[in-house]
């Protein structure tokens, strides 16, 4: 009679299907984070407000970016009204955490939660034109 391994087989195949169900909930787990404090606004590149996400402020607007209209409830932001054809932004939900953003390209404008250390991901050296300079 042979002897057959099956069994083992399925209790390490199990084992695996767990512990790759796993790793996914504690990315998710490890992920989670406080909600932020501040807001950035930016149009074309340039700051033009921070907002408190601490008090909840019905639609109001900001200097710099005529047209918009921006909500903060539970600590979160969110565009309500915005001058562009597409209304994208405004279908966008509202952030709450580091990293997140809201978008409106035709009005050049970036809702943007900071991340703690506020460090920038690149630094493009505009000096250098090449490797080789």
């Amino acid at each position: 009679m042979q002897k057959t391994t099956l069994p083992f087989l399925r209790t390490l195949d199990i084992l695996w299907i767990v512990l790759l169900l796993l790793i996914p909930l504690l990315f998710w787990i490890l992920q989670m984070q406080e909600k932020a404090t501040v807001a950035v606004i930016t149009v074309e590149n340039r700051c033009i407000a921070e907002i408190s996400l601490a008090q909840d402020r019905s639609a109001f607007s900001v200097n710099g970016a005529e047209g918009y209209l921006f909500t903060v409830s539970d600590g979160a932001i969110a565009i309500v009204q915005a001058p562009c054809d597409s209304q994208i932004c405004i279908q966008s939900p509202p952030i709450a955490y580091a990293g997140q953003s809201i978008v409106c390209l035709p009005g050049k404008l970036i809702v943007s939660i900071p991340t703690a250390d506020h460090a920038p991901d690149v630094i493009l050296d505009a000096e250098r034109s090449s490797p080789d300079a």
